[in-house]
């Protein structure tokens, strides 16, 4: 038995998530592989992108030279899946943007008992959040009002289902968002004591014309450095 509730533990995960984003390096060197198919073509891209973590500003050096984007290609690896956030999907020089555009870190603080006050038991608003069956570092969340039921069947609306988090620090390791007609899975790992993005699998319905599979990008960070300046960032 967790020695946590189930809402407890998610707002550790959100509070320490927050706590770190808040202390991002001022630039995210790193290497991205993506592979996205429309359902019925492959295209495999590789870039080396030193990220701006103050605007989202990056530039991007890969086969056809050395450029800045407004936002990096696939998420910032920065970002923090359970803040308060939402991203735009574009495409920008032949890559999937996922253009973040806003992100507000969640924080949760909940009073401790009283007087005559054994317990308290705290509520992560408008989601029911359980442990997942015998893994005390896997939380599944549903919805749970009506309100959030309503948000739950609207397209491109990405909602909270499964939370892993690292014991020893609370941090999320995977979350997973879905919306009607979409998936996103981000995976974290530790780098060089940073908390950053792995990779990430987005999945969705096809709306391309003549295609039949879903629409997919899987991105792959590896190779982080943060150097203490980043002059072509523009």
């Amino acid at each position: 038995m967790p020695a946590l509730s189930a809402d407890a533990a998610f707002a550790n995960a959100a509070n320490a998530a927050a706590t770190v984003f808040a202390s991002n390096p001022p630039y995210v060197a790193y290497r991205l592989e993506l592979r996205t198919s429309d359902g019925t073509t492959e295209k495999d891209r590789t870039a080396h992108i030193t990220l701006r973590t103050g605007d989202g500003t990056a530039v991007v050096e890969d086969a056809n030279g050395r450029r800045p984007l407004a936002a990096p290609p696939g998420l910032p690896p920065t970002v923090d899946a359970l803040a308060n956030w939402a991203f735009a999907l574009e495409s920008t020089d032949g890559y999937p943007i996922m253009n973040v555009t806003y992100q507000e870190p969640r924080r949760y603080d909940f009073a401790t008992p009283g007087p005559g006050t054994d317990v308290i038991v705290p509520g992560i608003n408008g989601f029911s959040v359980r442990y997942a069956t015998g893994e005390p570092t896997h939380l599944q969340l549903e919805p749970a009002t009506a309100a959030v039921k309503t948000l739950a069947t609207e397209r491109d609306r990405f909602l909270y289902r499964d939370v892993w988090f690292d014991p020893a620090t609370s941090l999320p390791t995977r979350v997973v968002v879905v919306a009607v007609n979409a998936t996103l899975t981000l995976d974290y790992a530790n780098a060089s004591g940073h908390w950053l993005l792995s990779h990430l699998a987005y999945e969705a319905a096809n709306d391309v014309r003549g295609s039949t599979g879903p629409a997919s990008i899987e991105a792959t960070y590896s190779g982080y450095a943060f150097p203490a300046t980043g002059t072509d960032v523009r």
